[in-house]
């Protein structure tokens, strides 16, 4: 039986943003960010999981140049640019250790879609 777990991130709003005001306060409010994760404004993480691999599916309109790296140590690095022409980066810092050598990745016109096989088998239950 399939088992799926999903997560939305999106921008936090601005009253999240530092209130001292300034470019570093705008920078704050443009991300979310847990850890070392951090999701650009109008970007979508998807995810699922399986005893043995990661399903990611990052939603952006129309990704051009897309280029995904991935280290053992569970940092995943998506870079894109949007429509407007300005680069985007999507970073995902995962709880647990990947395979970065089994990373497989395919874009489309409705975003990137990432399958990575986990170190350890087993539900992680969260990134």
């Amino acid at each position: 039986q399939k088992e799926r777990r999903g997560v939305m991130l999106s921008a936090a709003t601005p009253s999240d943003a530092d209130v001292s005001g300034g470019k570093d306060a705008a920078d704050k409010a443009a991300m979310i960010t847990s850890g070392g994760t951090a999701v650009p404004p109008g970007i979508s993480v998807l995810w699922a999981e399986r005893q043995e691999r990661l399903i990611f599916i990052i939603e952006v309109s129309d990704p051009g140049d897309p280029q995904l790296q991935a280290d053992d140590s569970g940092l995943v690095i998506l870079a894109i640019t949007d429509k407007k022409g300005a680069r985007q980066q999507v970073k995902l810092e995962l709880l647990h250790r990947i395979d970065s050598a089994s990373l497989r990745w395919s874009a489309s016109g409705r975003g990137v879609s990432a399958e990575v096989m986990k170190m350890a088998v087993g539900r992680w239950g969260c990134l």
